[in-house]
Parts: C-alpha cells; sequence; structure tokens
C-alpha cells in the first residue's frame, strides 16, 4: 500500500468568487511589470518582476534563486528534465552568479567553459565535473544560490533526476519541495523575489495559497 501523499502547509489561504482570482488576492501580476514563462520555457528575473506561469497539470515549477541579489528564474517543466530551451537560461543564471564571486579571471573563463558543458550535460573538456562540483560547492557554501521544486497533485516528480543530472553539479545544496493538493485541475504560479513568495492559484476549490522561498 503507497503511503499518504504529505501535502506542504501554506501560510496564508485566500478564497476567491469568480472563475480566477481577481486584484486582491492574486495580485493580477500580469497588469503590473511581470515576466510570463510558457509551458516548457524558462526565463530570468533581474530586476526582482514577477514570474508567472499558467496551465501547470502534470507539469512542475522550479524556482531558482540568487539570494544575494534576488536574481530569480522561472522554469515550466513539462517533460522529466529541463530541455534544450531551458538549459541555456541555467546556464546564463549561473554565469551572473559566477560574476558577482571574487574568482581570478582565468579561472573564471575555465568554469565558463566548464559550466557550458554541464549545462548541455555534455562531459566538459578543462575541468572534470567531480572537481566543478567540488569547487561550486565550496563557492556556494552561503547558501546565496537555492532552489525550489513546486508540483500539483498529478505533477511530475522531477527534482531527483534534475538534481543528479544538473543542479548537484552547480553547488546548490538547498533544494525545497512544495507539493500542493491541486486535485485533476490545472494550476498556476507566481513568484515574486522581493518578497520571497511563491503564490498557487488552488482552482479545484478556488484558493490562492501562499508559500515562502
Amino acid at each position: 500500500m503507497e503511503g499518504k501523499l504529505i501535502y506542504t502547509p501554506a501560510f496564508e489561504e485566500v478564497s476567491y468568487a469568480n472563475q480566477y482570482p481577481d486584484l486582491i488576492e492574486f495580485e493580477k501580476p500580469w497588469e503590473k511589470p511581470c515576466i510570463q514563462v510558457g509551458q516548457g520555457f524558462g526565463k530570468i528575473s533581474s530586476e526582482g518582476y514577477p514570474l508567472q506561469s499558467e496551465g501547470f497539470t502534470k507539469c512542475s515549477a522550479l524556482i531558482l534563486r540568487n539570494k544575494s541579489t534576488l536574481e530569480s528564474a522561472l522554469f515550466h517543466i513539462d517533460e522529466w528534465n529541463l530541455n534544450e530551451r531551458q538549459t541555456p537560461i541555467v546556464n546564463q543564471f549561473m554565469i551572473n552568479y559566477l560574476n558577482q564571486c571574487n574568482i581570478d579571471s582565468s579561472e573564471k573563463e575555465i568554469l565558463f567553459s566548464t559550466l557550458e558543458s554541464i549545462t548541455r550535460y555534455e562531459y566538459p573538456k578543462l575541468m572534470k565535473r567531480e572537481e566543478f562540483k567540488s569547487l561550486m560547492e565550496k563557492l556556494n557554501s552561503n547558501g546565496i544560490i537555492q532552489a525550489c521544486f513546486v508540483y500539483g497533485e498529478n505533477s511530475r516528480e522531477t527534482g531527483v533526476s534534475i538534481s543528479e543530472s544538473l543542479l548537484n553539479y552547480l553547488g546548490i545544496q538547498r533544494l525545497d519541495d512544495i507539493k500542493v493538493e491541486t486535485g485533476n485541475y490545472s494550476w498556476a504560479t507566481v513568484y515574486y523575489p522581493k518578497e520571497s513568495k511563491i503564490l498557487i492559484d488552488r482552482r479545484k476549490d478556488k484558493k490562492v495559497l501562499s508559500y515562502s522561498f
């Protein structure tokens, strides 16, 4: 007998009456400066703008954030792993992070080359993957770069495959999971980098749930 799924408690739940959340409940981020992320895509927010994506059923979301600069990225994952449109976004996000680190320019170029290979799921030529992983873990020992997976009730749980094939090599050691009881309905999410807040539009009972990340 399979164990009962354990869902992540929200720190706030707000009900709404209409088909979709109105201005108060979901804050209509699409009416403000907001970055829309389509299914199978990923985007970076460098100015603290919210990132929003719709139409999750079996899909899951991945959020990366730089705790120091608040730069964040949202990925709408529609398979078991990140695709060829999404991995370059991870690469750019990590380049932005490495550029803020105190690293010698010649060493940085080696890291950039290795990072590009890692995010392409290729074997790097200038540095072994385990050596790169060890160095990235040391650079990120203070947990500046963090990741969070968000799942609905029917989502593919992509965290293990993405972590083992990519995120672990990037030195990301904080990997949060948020699991939401969404029923057989599609759901949407918005991430607010400045507030460190994730909103989930849970349409099965017309509620907006708030989580911290």
